[in-house]
């Protein structure tokens, strides 16, 4: 099984006003996964506008079922996201 040295995480500030409890749970989770992970490593960043992930936020928000059936669902299960966290 492969290892990973070195994780950063970044969040989008969509999640402004809950980002230290998103840090605690992905933290609590992942650096099962990857021991080497540091709570420092999960950051919150500002992605530049405008971007594909604000246009898909807000229409998830709004209900859009126009905009988000075009959208694929990625169904992965927990050793394919080791697999991937771990590469």
């Amino acid at each position: 099984m492969g290892k990973a040295d070195k994780m950063t995480i970044l969040l989008c500030n969509d999640f402004d006003g809950h980002f230290h409890e998103i840090q605690d749970m992905l933290y609590n989770y992942i650096s099962k996964l990857v021991p080497s992970l540091q709570k420092e490593n999960i950051l919150m960043t500002k992605f530049l506008k405008p971007n594909l992930l604000d246009s898909a936020a807000k229409n998830i928000r709004i209900n859009n079922k126009k905009e988000t059936q075009l959208y694929n669902l990625i169904k992965i299960n927990e050793d394919e996201l080791i697999k991937l966290i771990k590469k």
